[in-house]
C-alpha cells in the first residue's frame, strides 16, 4: 500500500512520522517544504505538487487548517482529486466542517475515489505519543482498510456512521459536550470557600468524567482551565448581575 500525506505542520508532521515509525514509506507534500525535511529519506520522499503526489499512492492523508487549504490542493490547477486512481481512498483529518466535507466527498465520487471524512481528538503531545482519536466516517470496508494506519497515529476509533460528514459533525458535538462538562464539573466556589464537596450533587459526579474528556481533548490544562474561568465569568457577569458567587476552574 502506497501512502501520501499532505499537510506537515503541527499535527501532520507528528502523524506522519509515526507512520514511518511503523515502517510506511510516505509520498509527502508541503507548502513549505523545509517543514519535510526531516520525513525525507529511506521511508520519505518528497513530491513537487499534489497532483504529482497522487499518482503514486493508494491512501492521501490530508491535515491541513482551514477549508480553503483543503479545497486548494484538491480541487486547484495542481490539486490532487483529479489524479487519483480509481478506487483509491483519500483520508481528510484537516480541521473543516461537515458541509465541506459532503461537498468533498461528493467530488470525490465523481471521480471514483473514496473519501473518509477522519477529524482528531487531542493535541501535539498526544500526536507524538500516537494517541490521537480518530472520528471516522466512512464506509466498513474503507474503515478496514486504514484501520492499521489509524492505530499508527491514534490509539482509539469511533467509527460515525457512513462518509459525508458524519465524522465531523459528531466530532463537533463531543468538543462542545466536553467543554459544557468541564465548565460545570469544575464547581461553583462562592468567596473563595468553597470545595468540590459543596457542588451541587447532581455534579459532583461529572468531575471524571471531565476530567477524562480534558485529557483526550488536550494535555495544555492550564489553557483549559483560563478558558473555562474566562467563559462562566463572562457568563455570570452578563446574565446573573446581583450574584456575588464565581466559578473557577480550580
Amino acid at each position: 500500500m502506497k501512502i501520501g500525506f499532505i499537510g506537515l505542520g503541527i499535527m501532520g508532521s507528528r502523524m506522519a512520522t509515526n507512520l514511518q515509525k511503523h515502517g510506511y514509506s510516505l509520498v509527502v507534500f508541503n507548502r513549505t517544504r523545509s517543514k519535510a525535511e526531516r520525513l525525507l529519506g529511506p521511508c520519505g520522499t518528497f513530491s513537487n505538487s499534489p497532483a504529482k503526489l497522487a499518482e503514486q499512492v493508494d491512501v492521501l492523508f490530508t491535515m491541513l487548517a482551514h477549508p480553503d487549504a483543503v479545497e486548494q490542493v484538491a480541487l486547484g490547477a495542481d490539486g490532487f482529486l483529479n489524479h487519483l486512481r480509481p478506487g483509491a481512498l483519500w483520508v481528510d483529518c484537516s480541521s473543516v466542517n461537515p458541509s465541506f466535507s459532503k461537498r468533498m466527498m461528493a467530488e470525490s465520487a465523481r471521480r471514483q475515489v473514496h473519501f473518509v471524512d477522519a477529524p482528531v481528538t487531542g493535541s501535539a503531545p498526544a500526536a507524538v505519543e500516537a494517541k490521537l482519536i480518530f472520528w471516522v466516517g466512512a464506509d466498513p470496508p474503507d474503515l478496514e482498510t486504514i484501520r492499521p494506519l489509524l492505530l499508527c497515529m491514534g490509539n482509539k476509533i469511533v467509527h460515525t456512521g457512513g462518509h459525508g460528514g458524519t465524522g465531523r459533525r459528531t466530532w463537533g458535538l463531543n468538543r462542545l459536550v466536553i467543554r459544557f462538562i468541564a465548565w460545570h464539573a469544575r464547581g461553583r466556589t462562592v468567596s473563595g470557600g468553597e470545595t468540590g464537596q459543596d457542588r451541587p450533587p447532581q455534579l459532583r459526579g461529572r468531575v471524571s468524567i471531565a476530567l477524562d474528556a480534558e485529557r483526550y481533548a488536550s494535555r495544555d490544562r492550564e489553557r483549559v482551565r483560563n478558558r473555562c474561568r474566562h467563559a462562566a465569568n463572562e457568563y455570570c457577569q452578563r446574565n446573573v448581575p446581583t450574584c456575588h458567587a464565581r466559578w473557577t476552574c480550580d
